[in-house]
């Protein structure tokens, strides 16, 4: 798929989106700080929410190749011995190797351990957004707070 083509797809989807009562994700909406937003249904996947910025990043980001690998019916590479994340090679390998060096982990399985699965058609505040991650609170327990993937986050209009 080319570039040309991804963007009028996501164009598509965003045109049909607005014109629609549906949720918008974060990645794609303005979620400002102050903002509430819902964490997605249980449709939108599974995603982890983690005590760091840089942990969420790697752990969903892995966790979303191996979901785009899935859904298009490519298989995955054999785990790396070393890592536990897919052996990838070129830029996706560099692309988890600065993720998971940023998150100050060596194995995925370590980063895992530091997170937990994030749970669905949550009302949350957004406290701070850092690039393809949002900092947040529960609504229903305001001490309680982490980072989650902004794709995750949906903003109902």
């Amino acid at each position: 798929m080319t570039f040309r083509v991804i963007v009028t797809v996501v164009a598509t989807a965003l045109a049909v989106g607005a014109a629609s009562a549906e949720p918008v994700q974060c990645t794609i909406a303005d979620c400002q700080v102050g903002r509430t937003v819902w964490s997605a249904s249980a449709s939108g996947g599974t995603y982890f929410v983690c005590p760091t910025a840089e942990l969420s990043e790697y752990v969903n980001s892995v966790l979303g190749l191996i979901s785009l690998a899935n859904s298009v019916g490519s298989p995955l590479p054999e785990p790396s011995p070393i890592t536990g994340e897919p052996s990838y090679t070129g830029e996706t390998k560099a692309f988890l190797d600065t993720l998971r060096h940023g998150a100050g982990v060596r194995t995925l399985d370590e980063a895992v351990a530091q997170c937990r699965k994030g749970r669905h058609n949550q009302s949350l505040v957004v406290k701070e957004k850092i690039r393809r991650s949002i900092y947040v609170t529960s609504k229903k327990a305001p001490r309680e707070t982490f980072w989650m993937p902004a794709s995750s986050a949906d903003l109902r209009q």
